[in-house]
C-alpha cells in the first residue's frame, strides 16, 4: 500500500509540472507552489491570474473503477489485494463505468485504466477544489476541443 501512496504522490507533482501549476480549466495559478515557488508566483503576478487551492482530479476515480477479486467474489480496489471489502452498491458502480467504456468501444481504456493505470497521467488534470467538487458531483463536465482550442474557458 505504500508502494501506491508513493506512486500517487509522484504523479500528482508531475501531473501539477505538466498542467503549469495551474487548474486546466479556471487558469489560476496553484496557490501552495506560488508560496514555495518564487517563479511560479512571478508568473501568477505577470499574467495578473488569481491564486486557488488546486487538486489532482481523476477523469476516471479509483472509486468508479472499482473491480471484483477473482475466486472469493469480494470486491476491493482497482488491482489491489488487500484493501476494505466494498459494498454491492461499489460493484454495480464499478461494473457500470466498465461497461460504459466498452459499449462506446474503449475496452482499452478499460485495460489501461486496471490496477496502477488509474494513476497514469493521461487520467489526471490539475483543477481548481471547486471545479473539482462539481466534477466530481456531475455538475460539470469536459468535452473534446479541437487542437487550436487554448482557452482556459
Amino acid at each position: 500500500m505504500e508502494t501506491i501512496v508513493g506512486y500517487h504522490r509522484v504523479t500528482v507533482s508531475q501531473a501539477l509540472v505538466r498542467d503549469g501549476y495551474r487548474c486546466c480549466l479556471s487558469g489560476c495559478y496553484d496557490y501552495e507552489s506560488a508560496r514555495a515557488w518564487p517563479a511560479v508566483n512571478a508568473m501568477a503576478k505577470e499574467t495578473q491570474s488569481k491564486l486557488a487551492q488546486t487538486e489532482c482530479c481523476y477523469i476516471f476515480s479509483e472509486g468508479a473503477l472499482q473491480s471484483v477479486s477473482k475466486g472469493e467474489g469480494q470486491a476491493r480496489g482497482a488491482g489491489f489485494s488487500q484493501g476494505p471489502i466494498l459494498t454491492i452498491q461499489q460493484k454495480d458502480h464499478a461494473a457500470t463505468a466498465f461497461a460504459i467504456l466498452e459499449t462506446f468501444g474503449l475496452q482499452h481504456l478499460v485495460d489501461r485504466l486496471t490496477g496502477n493505470g488509474v494513476h497514469s497521467l493521461e487520467n489526471i488534470i490539475t483543477m481548481d477544489m471547486v471545479l473539482h467538487r462539481r466534477f466530481d458531483h456531475l455538475e460539470l463536465w469536459l468535452e473534446p476541443q479541437t487542437a487550436t482550442s487554448v482557452s482556459n474557458t
